[in-house]
């Protein structure tokens, strides 16, 4: 491959990856190469952004083969922007961490009731922080990086995966459809 394919292969990368919240370039200087597949694995970054850096770092270690790479001066600034809490403004204008999430389901008809947002790891047992309807909460999953859509009738399969991203979020994470209306 020739050095301008090679320049021409990473800018399309850099191109595809400009669109996320993450500056790739400033992940790939601040991350080892083993870091990055964590925080992959993790949910903390996406594989396009994994990718983009990777590709990056390639690039560099071949210009620069002595060159160490991750522990650049970014590193602080990315590992505050990927730890951050997901913050929320309660009913009385208040902001608060999301520290704790359920979506609640109608028991009868399976349909979405609302979900409780707690300023404390727990999701039973104390008192909820905020209600908020189904468009708040596919915003909040959306600005939290889920992409899956949140199910308007109870579905365990498709919760549980939108779970798992938001616990890997640090944020304790429930679904249930126990919600007696009658």
């Amino acid at each position: 491959m020739t050095k301008i394919n090679k320049m021409i292969k990473l800018k399309n990368i850099l191109e595809a990856t400009m669109s996320t919240d993450l500056d790739t370039y400033k992940i790939a200087d601040s991350f080892t190469p083993s870091e990055l597949k964590q925080l992959k694995a993790d949910g903390k970054i996406s594989g396009e952004v994994y990718n983009g850096a990777i590709e990056i770092q390639r690039s560099w270690k071949q210009s620069h083969p002595t060159m160490k790479i991750g522990h650049g001066a970014y590193r602080k600034e990315m590992m505050k922007q990927l730890t951050e809490a997901v913050r929320h403004v309660d009913r009385s204008g208040k902001p608060f961490n999301i520290k704790g999430m359920s979506i609640i389901y109608i028991e009868q008809n399976q349909r979405f009731y609302g979900t409780s947002l707690y300023d404390k790891p727990v999701t039973a047992n104390v008192s909820k922080r905020s209600k908020i309807g189904y468009d708040a909460t596919e915003a909040l999953l959306s600005s939290m990086g889920i992409k899956d859509k949140l199910p308007e009738r109870y579905d365990p399969v498709k919760l549980d995966k939108i779970g798992k991203q938001v616990e890997r979020k640090g944020i304790k994470f429930d679904a249930s459809d126990i919600m007696d209306v009658s």
